[in-house]
């Protein structure tokens, strides 16, 4: 019977609506520090959620993210244009018969 392995550390223990918590405290105006103590998550873990959210900026398609274990994905296209590629790649691919 195997047995079950147990985790050394509590690395990517945290949940991401942690995060998202600390991130809008800090942008009301209250310190990082503060934050890491009142959500009780890494302080360099939360920097780095800041500069990453940062760089999304609000200005494009790019700018609604989600955060998985630091991993940032940005979404590049909009649903309607996704939905556009992918008529275009069932129709592709019916006209090259690939399906």
């Amino acid at each position: 019977m195997p047995r079950k392995c147990l985790r050394k550390t509590e690395r990517a223990q945290t949940n991401i609506s942690q995060y998202e918590d600390a991130y809008e405290e800090v942008k009301r105006g209250t310190s990082v520090r503060s934050a890491v103590e009142l959500h009780q998550i890494n302080c360099m873990s939360l920097l780095r959620y800041l500069r990453k959210r940062d760089e999304a900026g609000t200005d494009h398609v790019g700018s609604q993210i989600t955060i998985e274990k630091t991993i940032v994905i940005v979404i590049v296209f909009s649903m309607e244009q996704e939905q556009q590629l992918s008529k275009y790649i069932t129709r592709c691919a019916d006209i090259w018969m690939l399906t």
